[in-house]
C-alpha cells in the first residue's frame, strides 16, 4: 500500500486525455483536464482506480462527503443496478 502524488506521477497525460475523452462536450479544454488532474486530489485518485492502477480511494477527511462524490462520480460509473444520488 503506498501513496501516489499527482505531480510526481508518470500518468498525468494519460489521466488527462481519460478524462478528455470521458467528458467531451461539457465546456473544458484539455488543459482544464490537466489541471483538475494535477491539483484535484479526488479526480487522480479515481482517474487512478478507472484505469487500473489502484484498487480503491480514501477520500474525505478534509471535504464533505458529497463534494468528494461529485468529483467521483464524474470519473468512475456507480454499479449497475445501483441507486445513487449525488
Amino acid at each position: 500500500m503506498g501513496i501516489r502524488l499527482a505531480p510526481l506521477s508518470g500518468n498525468n497525460e494519460k489521466y488527462s486525455n481519460f478524462l478528455y475523452v470521458r467528458l467531451q462536450r461539457s465546456g473544458l479544454l484539455f488543459r482544464d483536464f490537466q489541471r483538475m488532474v494535477n491539483q484535484n486530489r479526488n479526480v487522480f485518485p479515481a482517474c487512478t482506480v478507472a484505469n487500473g492502477g489502484a484498487d480503491a480511494v480514501v477520500t474525505g477527511l478534509t471535504r464533505s462527503t458529497t463534494s468528494c462524490l461529485k468529483d467521483i462520480a464524474n470519473i468512475i460509473d456507480p454499479a449497475p443496478n445501483k441507486f445513487t444520488s449525488v
